[in-house]
């Protein structure tokens, strides 16, 4: 039998698909046959884990990347990447023209500030590049909603929406 390793690590927003691979990684028995131990804590706080980290009480804190950049702890290091999934985004067909032509698009989003914009923007630059075309900063505005911002959109007649692939 492997030596055993034992880490404990907060995943923060614990429902996020992000952090599935953590979650099946413990219930499929994969660490424990890679020889980890690993327990997972739900923080009660958004913050709480940096606060775990920081007074070493856990090996590892999982987070979202404008979090993690936005935090400076001495004692913690700091990895993030973008990282791009087979998930996309829901656009209308006329917005799509508009995004590849670069004419003024709003985008709707949870979470409209300056950091989490900044990497939208990122993602849809990068989304342009490797598809041929190139867009300007100041044709992208986020536009702040909640997480129920595409119902409206859903119910008009015939919609016409085109997935955008962020492969």
């Amino acid at each position: 039998m492997q030596p055993t390793t034992k880490l404990t690590l907060t995943l923060e927003w614990f429902l996020n698909p992000d952090h599935l691979p953590f979650i099946a990684g413990v219930t499929t028995g994969a660490y424990e046959q890679a020889g980890l131990d690993i327990t997972i804590i739900e923080p009660d706080d958004h913050y709480d884990g940096f606060a775990e980290l920081q007074n070493q009480s856990i090996a590892l804190h999982v987070n979202e990347l404008s979090i993690c950049l936005s935090i400076t702890r001495p004692t913690c290091a700091r990895w993030a990447a973008f990282f791009e999934t087979d998930g996309g985004i829901l656009m209308q067909q006329s917005s799509m023209d508009k995004l590849k032509n670069n004419q003024p698009i709003r985008i709707c989003t949870p979470a409209a500030e300056e950091k989490t914009n900044r990497i939208g923007f990122e993602i849809l630059a990068r989304y342009a590049k490797k598809n041929g075309f190139s867009i300007s900063r100041d044709n992208v505005t986020f536009v702040q909603k909640d997480f129920y911002h595409i119902k409206k959109p859903a119910r008009r007649p015939k919609p016409r929406w085109c997935m955008v692939m962020l492969l």
